[in-house]
């Protein structure tokens, strides 16, 4: 992922998980989420569709300490009720800019869990990894991040500008915990998966409109209660 300089050297790569098949799409615009928000875990705060700004910039203040080790969460799809594959990335990748995410079997070990980094404005995070603090959930932003686009790590840039390392968590149903979409704040595109395996291990992450829970783009993100991570 290349610094998004909005000249985009080259390719810069990086895109962002998104969503909002709801009601029409989303809003464009700058102004923190307000109202119409969703407990979606005890620790996580949700918003609805109609609160989701696409292209919110944040504070840039960096929050890393406030998800600690003991409030990470895997995320797991809605789509055929698989709540035994979690996105995933290879542990040897864990610090290099493209390792690309894909579901494959939980089993709470750290490369399958994820630190929900909060931001100054309601709903909207920073996805890093439980064990790496340099990089983030970031998806490829070449060509504005079409269908298909991959979903990777790269390096977390500094500021509140990287719009396409920012996600909305957006609440795909009612209740408590409920299934979420995963809304990049780059274009509103979800995170989903590529469905053609039917979830098989090695499925990869990919950037998709919403379409529903058959598109494989909702989520459940549940906190655990984790000891020691499984360091590589």
């Amino acid at each position: 992922m290349r610094a998004n300089s909005w000249r985009r050297r080259g390719r810069a790569a990086l895109v962002v998980l998104a969503v909002l098949a709801a009601a029409g799409g989303v809003a464009a615009a700058s102004s923190p989420a307000a109202a119409g928000t969703v407990q979606v875990d005890s620790w996580i705060t949700g918003v609805t569709p109609d609160e989701v700004r696409i292209g919110t910039v944040v504070d840039g203040v960096d929050r890393w300490q406030s998800a600690p080790d003991h409030k990470l969460a895997p995320l797991f799809p809605n789509g055929m009720h698989r709540s035994d594959q979690c996105i995933t990335v290879n542990e040897i990748g864990l610090h290099l800019n493209g390792t690309r995410a894909h579901v494959w079997g939980c089993q709470q070990a750290g490369h399958q869990l994820w630190r929900m980094e909060p931001t100054n404005v309601t709903g909207l995070y920073r996805i890093r990894p439980g064990l790496s603090r340099s990089t983030c959930l970031d998806a490829d932003n070449r060509d504005g991040g079409p269908n298909g686009a991959a979903v990777q790590l790269w390096q977390c840039f500094a500021g509140g500008g990287q719009t396409n390392q920012y996600w909305w968590v957006v609440t795909a149903g009612p209740g408590f915990m409920p299934p979420v979409q995963l809304v990049s704040n780059f274009n509103g595109r979800c995170l989903d998966i590529d469905n053609r395996r039917l979830l098989a291990n090695g499925s990869v992450a990919q950037l998709w409109d919403c379409l529903g829970q058959a598109q494989y783009n909702q989520w459940f993100v549940s906190l655990i209660t984790a000891g020691p991570l499984q360091r590589p």
